[in-house]
């Protein structure tokens, strides 16, 4: 590879789904040897696959999604209030049962980015090593899903919510592209905002602030199967049907989606060792 040439990996988040990622990148790892990209980026449910993927925890990774998801603690659908506790991800799995190692995340040659939002002006942040910020905070601040959560994450005077809320898979390769990314991989858990779940976002961003809202309302009307990428290779993976939904967390149906991300990887070993160049 060009020395001028970098490389990304894209993982759009999906809740649940995002158990895909996680195979893929333990795959990527383990199987495929690829373990330095320049740049990732990573929203709401990946952001961790993200973390732990530049710490080398490639170990945590698989445990995370097998072992530790499918707690009730974690997401429980009669606890109305907080149907997901964010708080029990973070501080229990995450800095307990699979310490993420802070160190290693912050000085990782990987250049990580996590896609918060603001949830006053509804502008994207992307939170990285450079912003000096508690990695286990960026991390709360990602998963901050309205609805689920309930709750907003303050940090350096900003308030924020997850970063799969506003800013669309097009404003991510985009800013690939501004680090200087030419060769993206990219990983795509979400579907289309349709039905239900684009029903109850819309009713959500009423109640909004106006930046907020119209970070939001440009989020669902922008189609997530047309993605560009004209100067540079792009290779998109988008899993149409996996076993888990986004806000579900049965234990066999995890593994098997993890399962899924890490033979898809496989199945594409040829294109993703040319774009890594390995």
């Amino acid at each position: 590879m060009n020395k001028a040439e970098k490389t990304a990996i894209i993982l759009s988040g999906g809740g649940a789904r995002s158990a895909h990622g996680g195979g893929f990148l333990y795959a990527m790892a383990k199987e495929l040897g690829i373990t330095a990209p320049h740049i990732m980026i990573g929203s709401s449910g990946d952001s961790g696959n993200v973390l732990y993927y530049s710490a080398g925890q490639y170990e945590e990774i698989k445990r995370i999604f097998e072992e530790h998801l499918c707690s009730k603690k974690f997401l429980s659908s009669w606890r109305v209030w907080r149907m997901m506790d964010v708080d029990y991800l973070v501080d229990t799995i995450f800095k307990q049962l699979e310490p993420l190692n802070t160190e290693s995340v912050r000085t990782t040659p990987i250049q990580w980015l996590i896609p918060i939002t603001d949830y006053v002006s509804g502008e994207i942040q992307y939170a990285s090593a450079a912003d000096t910020i508690d990695p286990f905070e960026i991390l709360r601040a990602s998963e901050a899903l309205p609805f689920y959560y309930g709750k907003r994450v303050s940090l350096l005077g900003h308030t924020y919510i997850d970063g799969e809320l506003g800013p669309t898979l097009q404003d991510h390769i985009r800013k690939a592209c501004q680090l200087g990314a030419t060769r993206i991989l990219f990983i795509n858990h979400c579907g289309p905002w349709v039905g239900f779940k684009r029903a109850a976002m819309e009713t959500y961003a009423l109640f909004c602030s106006q930046g907020l809202r119209d970070a939001i309302m440009r989020d669902i009307r922008t189609d997530t199967a047309q993605l560009e990428f004209p100067n540079g290779k792009l290779l998109v993976v988008n899993p149409i049907e996996l076993p888990v939904l986004s806000i579900e967390n049965d234990k066999q149906k995890l593994i098997a989606t993890f399962e899924n991300g890490y033979h898809n990887a496989l199945a594409l070993k040829e294109e993703l060792r040319t774009l890594f160049d390995v």
